[in-house]
């Protein structure tokens, strides 16, 4: 694992851009909400966002055999506050049109049918 500033240097080095780690940031989470209107798009939602079932029932041996690692409905409010968190209605999972206008995304919000996604 390197350090996030040489991680940066590298990323300079590599585009010749004089990036910030702001900038990255910024440039990651852009690509994460345009990925995620696009998903929207496609008919992709919170409906989507399931682990295995065996994740919910207790642990079958060793140290913490009969304890689970979490709930249906703590998965469910960790997703729930996962989208509140990086700008998408919790409901839907569609970004909402501030996060897009924030990101200059508004192009990719003209793109998407009618529905949830307003703030």
């Amino acid at each position: 694992v390197m350090p996030i500033h040489t991680l940066v240097e590298c990323i300079r080095a590599v585009t010749g851009w004089n990036a910030s780690l702001f900038d990255l940031m910024k440039a990651a989470e852009r690509s994460s909400i345009l990925a995620r209107a696009f998903n929207s798009r496609e008919g992709v939602s919170t409906r989507d966002d399931r682990i295995p079932g065996r994740l919910y029932d207790p642990k079958p041996n060793g140290p913490q055999a009969g304890e689970r690692i979490f709930s249906r409905e703590e998965f469910q409010r960790a997703v729930d506050l996962y989208y509140t968190i990086v700008g998408c209605d919790s409901r839907t999972g569609r970004p909402l049109t501030g996060k897009m206008a924030e990101l200059d995304l508004e192009w990719a919000a003209a793109l998407l049918p009618p529905g949830s996604g307003k703030d």
